[in-house]
């Protein structure tokens, strides 16, 4: 079972659901679809930290997704940035760039401090 608790984020888009996911308006409350980052098939994957700055299009889809700070853990950034690229906003007049902290635990471990 993975873990993932998602603090801070971003935007918008015109097909974007109204209601918002479960857990998504805690991130941010434009926020309407925020799947979680899936833990990779790696062994001796630990609990991670990443830092991802999220460019928010107008039509709330994430235009592009960098790592600020690393996990330490190639295959756990790559999943970040493939699910933060996936998240939907509402839509906007104007785009906007927010940084999001994603701490990931894997199988219910302690996440990282």
């Amino acid at each position: 079972m993975l873990l993932i608790s998602l603090v801070l984020v971003a935007l918008s888009s015109p097909a974007a659901p109204t209601a918002a996911e479960p857990g998504c308006a805690g991130i941010d409350q434009r926020l309407v679809h925020c799947p979680a980052p899936r833990a990779p098939r790696t062994l001796g994957l630990t609990a991670g930290k990443i830092v991802v700055r999220l460019s928010v299009l107008c039509d709330g889809s994430v235009g592009d997704a960098a790592i600020l700070s690393s996990s330490g853990h190639r295959a756990w950034d790559r999943s970040a940035v493939a699910a933060v690229r996936s998240w939907q906003f509402r839509p906007s007049s104007e785009g906007f760039t927010k940084d999001v902290t994603l701490l990931l635990t894997v199988d219910g471990g302690p996440p990282p401090n």
